[in-house]
């Protein structure tokens, strides 16, 4: 997939998550390829990453409160044609 592409996909998930701290430079940081591979990095990886522990801690707390999300917010996330609020 085109790196472009998986980066406006990963912008689209995060902003209709509301996931604090995964803004546009953040996601160019972390060099992630796909949602898995962002769920799957670790407080270490995201601190080497962006170089900022308390920024990395953050951000991992977010990407771990939002694996709680409810079903009517994480289905819209994943910009599936005609599925959205």
């Amino acid at each position: 997939m085109c790196r472009l592409f998986v980066r406006n996909q990963l912008e689209s998930f995060s902003s209709s998550l509301k996931i604090k701290g995964l803004g546009p430079s953040t996601i160019s940081k972390l060099g992630v390829e796909s949602l898995p591979e962002l769920y799957e990095l670790t407080v270490s990886d995201i601190q080497n990453r962006i170089h900022s522990e308390k920024l990395a801690e953050k951000l991992y707390d977010e990407l771990q409160k939002s694996k709680s999300s409810k079903l009517v917010d994480i289905l819209p996330a994943f910009s599936i044609p005609l599925i959205g609020r």
